[in-house]
């Protein structure tokens, strides 16, 4: 009797068959899709949440919204999906538990917002703390003996210095009016009032629900018996309501499995966050370490059914070395197939040394970006061991052997050949991002010297091609590869926490939530501190929505 090897797709078919009578049930009823974000529960991805624009199942989407924690660049990325679903013809709507900057810039994409009744509308402005900790080193004899390749270069200025210096000071002014000219201008086109209304509001603000009410910053101002009410007016008593990731699953199912029985060639979108780090990274920690990246990126390289590939970016920066590693790996890739960055809330320094390897840069409009510039040092301990009453006698076999040693700041010599060294990573940081954006040298230059730029501005300036999200960087990515309707593959890289450290942690944090309080050194104080004389790509600020 003779047997036929049975078809991968034909073996999907109860699965496919499965799923499409779940949609046709769903279809029937097409309920809203409901949203709660707040403690642990955090923003969908974009991608996820524009799903719902070609969903024709659906006949909304309600957001409750209790707090948000994501940065500049998420949010406007998540404003973005809303504004595709109202432009769908779904309904969208927004009940709001407090109203801040972040809520009232996310919601205002929506059809309908209300607030609780004793909320009150906190559209205060966009505004940086920038802190100083070089008096408060001095007291205990601690120095961070540093240098840096940029007049903008700041990071060293968070351990060195009591205020700003005024190249600091002048560049965050710049990002800080832009990032308030972006929420402002969001608000007002959402809102359908003009921007004098939506300034007069933020200088007005704290405002009562009333007042917000009547100059059309929200709807009114309801208790939650008042939003279901809203609702069913507007969707019958018997609306059908689904939690959003319940929702996504079943849809993100549905999609994989049409995806995979038609064969469509695979954009991959390669997730890379956190600092920029040498060698295989830490278990647990949320980093980019240059070895798993390098291999990862080789290999998509040689994967034939990868046309092209997205990086996904959110990094402060960190390593220089690890970022050129890092780079070059992109570089090669991009000779083989086609690759875009897409930059997330921060993509500076480090994070923007990996992104202009690629063939195209997409960012988002608040993104942070730019510091294209070097910084390195070293933390000197010897006074503050002296004032313990601990005396160290460096004993040299030659005058250099004292560079990196704690104990004593650079002498002039060493001082002179450290900068030097900066200096020449610097010079190399500037050619590959003036070869990356095939401009010359000294067009880029300028640009650089360590100054940030929101991404915005750095689309105006030629740093980055154009404004957008990750499904756009997936649109381009595919074009360039000659691509119709490709089918996306995730990539996240990192070593996974072992379970002893996560049940170590939640007891640490749960019996004793104090401990979280505790001073600690900044995380990149400790990176100086652990990597004498290595050059960082780092930027040191971090911009709160609220």
């Amino acid at each position: 009797m003779a047997s036929f090897p049975l078809s991968p797709r034909l073996l999907a078919f109860p699965v496919w068959g499965a799923l499409a009578l779940r949609e046709r049930l769903l279809e029937r009823r097409r309920p809203v899709v409901e949203l709660y974000l707040g403690g642990r529960h955090v923003l969908p991805d974009a991608r996820a949440l524009r799903s719902i624009a070609d969903a024709p199942d659906v006949r909304g989407l309600h957001v409750q919204i209790d707090s948000l924690t994501e940065g500049w660049a998420s949010l406007a990325a998540a404003r973005e999906a809303l504004l595709a679903i109202r432009n769908s013809g779904k309904f969208v709507s927004f009940e709001l538990e407090r109203c801040t900057n972040a809520e009232l810039y996310l919601a205002s994409a929506a059809d309908r917002i209300w607030v609780r009744p004793m909320v009150q509308v906190h559209l205060l402005g966009v505004g940086a703390a920038l802190r100083f900790a070089g008096d408060a080193f001095a007291r205990f004899g601690l120095r961070f003996d540093m240098e840096s390749a940029g007049a903008y270069k700041s990071f060293g200025e968070t351990f060195t210095r009591a205020y700003p210096s005024p190249e600091n000071r002048e560049a965050m002014a710049d990002i800080v009016a832009g990032l308030e000219q972006e929420l402002e201008d969001a608000i007002a086109a959402g809102r359908h009032i003009t921007p004098e209304v939506v300034r007069h509001a933020v200088l007005a603000a704290p405002l009562d629900p009333e007042d917000a009410q009547r100059i059309g910053l929200i709807d009114g101002a309801l208790y939650p018996d008042g939003v279901r009410s809203e609702l069913e007016s507007l969707f019958g008593r018997e609306y059908a309501r689904v939690p959003f990731a319940r929702w996504h699953r079943a849809h993100a199912a549905r999609v994989r499995v049409e995806r995979w029985m038609e064969g469509r060639r695979r954009i991959a979108v390669v997730h890379l966050g956190g600092a920029v780090v040498d060698g295989d990274g830490t278990p647990g920690a949320q980093v980019i370490a240059a070895r798993p990246v390098a291999r990862a990126l080789d290999k998509l390289s040689e994967d034939d059914d990868v046309a092209a590939v997205v990086l996904d970016i959110r990094s402060p920066g960190g390593s220089a070395t690890a970022s050129d590693v890092i780079w070059r790996s992109v570089e090669r890739l991009g000779r083989r197939k086609p690759v875009v960055a897409v930059l997330g809330d921060v993509a500076a320094s480090g994070g923007y040394y990996i992104a202009v390897g690629a063939a195209e840069i997409i960012t988002g409009p608040n993104t942070l970006t730019g510091s294209i510039g070097v910084v390195g040092g070293k933390l000197v301990l010897g006074e503050a061991f002296a004032r313990l009453g601990v005396h160290t006698e460096l004993v040299l076999g030659a005058p250099g052997a004292s560079t990196f040693s704690a104990e004593v700041p650079f002498d002039e010599v060493q001082r002179l050949r450290f900068r030097a060294g900066l200096q020449r990573f610097y010079r190399a940081f500037v050619d590959r991002v003036a070869a990356g954006r095939r401009r010359p040298y000294d067009a880029i230059e300028p640009l650089a010297r360590g100054r940030v730029w929101t991404g915005r501005r750095a689309v105006e300036l030629g740093l980055a091609d154009r404004i957008g999200t990750v499904d756009d960087g997936i649109a381009r990515a595919a074009h360039l590869a000659g691509v119709t309707s490709p089918a996306t593959v995730e990539v996240r890289l990192g070593i996974p926490t072992p379970r002893w450290l996560r049940v170590a942690r939640a007891f640490t944090e749960g019996v004793a939530p104090e401990l979280r309080l505790l001073p600690r050194l900044p995380e990149s104080a400790r990176l100086l501190a652990e990597h004498p004389g290595v050059p960082l790509l780092l930027w040191p600020w971090d911009i709160d929505v609220k």
